[in-house]
């Protein structure tokens, strides 16, 4: 069986007893997470996230296609209630009801306990080692400070942070693994790369685009590279680095993480 890429169409050749199935035609695919959820077939089981951090699995997670998700923390609240909350990083899943594997329709109640992470905790992750300091200033023009983030263990989306100057951040490397994803990594490749204001890069991944946004503040320009094991990686500048520029960088940081 051959397949590739092709948003709204598994583009699928079936070898079937007397020929072959012509591939499907490309249709326009999902363009928002929302219509995406909307395309998979529910019920379906859910997915284990107990260990995670409650803002890398509500909202683009892997929970991000249930509609009813509680967070119960400590003192009893709901994390999930307050747009405040879906973006902490001090509240760690320790078990979930129904239990992961369970299947459920997309609007039933998923409810997460919570428990604080223990911020004496070792790192699990150095995401400024897949581009250094000296090598992102290189290709920025001048010298760079790097902050990571959610380099713990345990977490799923992996960043780090380059700044220059007094500025805000000039760069940003991230990289997502299985677990972080709604449906998948193909899936939110997809999504990302599906408008009009992109163009494919070679030689980078299963596959990569850069993506420009002229009108976001301040203008910014994402490759984003498909890689294998289920993972996503991106490239993020919001100083007018070219796409070229970036695939140096990015290019650095895959041969340390892994094609």
């Amino acid at each position: 069986m051959t397949r590739k890429i092709l948003a709204g169409c598994a583009a699928t050749v079936l070898a079937l007893a007397g020929g072959l199935a012509a591939p499907c035609a490309a249709q326009p695919g999902p363009a928002t997470l929302d219509q995406l959820c909307g395309t998979l077939g529910w019920p379906r089981a859910l997915p284990d996230v107990t260990g995670q951090f409650l803002s890398q699995t509500i909202r683009s997670g892997a929970l991000g296609c249930w509609t009813n998700v509680r967070g119960i923390a400590p003192d009893g609240g709901d994390s999930v209630s307050s747009a405040a909350g879906t973006y902490r990083t001090d509240l760690r899943i320790t078990s979930m009801s129904p239990s992961p594997g369970i299947t459920t329709g997309r609007a039933d109640t998923v409810t997460l306990r919570l428990a604080p992470v223990d911020s004496a905790a070792p790192v699990g992750f150095q995401p400024c080692d897949w581009v250094s300091a000296d090598e992102a200033g290189a290709l920025l023009g001048a010298p760079v400070r790097t902050r990571a983030l959610g380099d713990q263990a345990g977490t799923v989306d992996i960043s780090c942070s380059y700044t220059s100057g007094s500025s805000d951040t000039g760069m940003e490397s991230n990289l997502r693994l299985p677990r972080s994803f709604p449906v998948s990594a193909a899936a939110q490749f997809e999504l990302a790369t599906s408008g009009t204001n992109g163009a494919p890069v070679a030689g980078l991944g299963v596959a990569a685009q850069c993506v420009y946004e002229p009108t976001t503040t301040p203008p910014s320009t994402t490759l984003v590279v498909l890689l294998g094991g289920n993972r996503l990686y991106r490239a993020t500048t919001w100083y007018g680095t070219s796409c070229d520029q970036l695939k140096q960088f990015a290019k650095i940081a895959v041969g340390r993480i892994g094609a």
